[in-house]
């Protein structure tokens, strides 16, 4: 009798209890866990209810009313106070090309195109500010970013400012018809001096009855663009190639810039420069992006540094000027071409 006994419990325990410890899924009203609970590899220690967060660690889950009170505290705009930071831009460090806070200087009443202008410092804009002597009409303008984005535009007015986007950098076109009979048409485009890098600058003019199309690479960042009216003549006009093949040093004429290991052949006139045409260097520095900075107002060693500069006249070899800073060519009228290669320093860089 005890040994039927005995195999009926065996059968009972088989029955009720061994589904118990085999099951994946066990249905209760309530459970207490009095010191933790295994989720997994990971063991929770307790739920959390604090809505910022602060004591939240590794073995903890916050339930749905901390997340919530949690993302709104953390997507809410903080609250100014006497110590906050409330005159900065996200913008671009120019020589990292990283986001950076950087001190926006802003005038008591700015007028509303720099309000614009400094809603749209962006790394993907490219602004302009242009200007002109009087309204002869519309100029066409088309200047497309490095993705392929096109962005057609035309300056109207004596003044204003433009936009384009898309990946920089920038490439700018701009048609210009001069329809003057007696005055050229004369055109500055350069980057405002509290803009560091990098700097480009170009004049141009174009001749009573011309059309010309200029075409300008490697832009960012914002630019002045400046349109006026000039006595020119075509004899005054002179084709000029400058190359810089230097590390460190830019090369410029009549607002015209050349960056280190770049040629630049242009058109130019001479009208209005006296006898003789000057030529000067900048340095520049290097940045991490591999783009060039030009360093302004800086009297160190480097705007003293002794260079080179090969002279070709009407495609024969002139002479090789050897200057520190800037040195001078003759207002030659029978020079209809000139070519300046600026070579690198006589002595190493430090």
């Amino acid at each position: 009798m005890m040994k039927i006994i005995f195999i009926f419990s065996l059968f009972l325990l088989k029955l009720f209890i061994t589904p118990i410890y085999c099951q994946n899924i066990t249905v209760v009203n309530r459970l207490l866990v009095k010191d933790s609970l295994a989720l997994g590899s990971s063991w929770i220690h307790c739920i959390s209810d604090d809505s910022d967060m602060l004591h939240a660690g590794s073995n903890a889950l916050a339930n749905d009313a901390a997340l919530k009170n949690y993302m709104s505290a953390a997507l809410k705009a903080p609250v100014l106070t006497s110590s906050s930071r409330s005159d900065s831009l996200l913008s671009i460090d120019p020589l990292t090309r990283k986001y950076c806070m950087v001190p926006n200087p802003m005038e008591h009443n700015p007028s509303p195109n720099e309000v614009i202008e400094m809603m749209h410092i962006h790394p993907h804009i490219l602004r302009f500010k242009y200007f002109r002597d009087m309204d002869w009409g519309p100029v066409a303008m088309e200047v497309v970013s490095s993705d392929g984005t096109i962005n057609s535009m035309a300056l109207t007015g004596e003044s204003g400012m433009l936009f384009a986007f898309g990946r920089p950098p920038f490439t700018l076109k701009i048609d210009n018809i001069n329809s003057f009979p007696d005055k050229a048409i004369g055109i500055s485009l350069y980057k405002p001096r509290t803009e560091i890098s990098p700097y480009v600058e170009l004049s141009r003019t174009v001749l009573p009855g011309d059309t010309q199309t200029i075409v300008v690479d490697e832009l960012t960042g914002g630019y002045d663009l400046y349109l006026g009216l000039i006595q020119a003549s075509s004899s005054s006009m002179k084709k000029l190639i400058m190359r810089s093949e230097t590390n460190n040093f830019m090369l410029g004429l009549l607002r015209e810039y050349v960056w280190p290991g770049k040629t630049k052949d242009i058109s130019v006139t001479t009208f209005g420069y006296g006898n003789s045409i000057e030529f000067w260097t900048i340095p520049f520095v290097k940045t991490q992006t591999g783009e060039y900075a030009m360093i302004w107002n800086n009297p160190s060693k480097y705007s003293t540094r002794t260079l080179t500069a090969d002279i070709y006249i009407n495609n024969v070899f002139y002479q090789t000027k050897t200057f520190t800073g800037k040195f001078s060519l003759p207002n030659d009228s029978t020079w209809n071409t000139i070519e300046v290669i600026l070579k690198d320093p006589s002595e190493p860089m430090p």
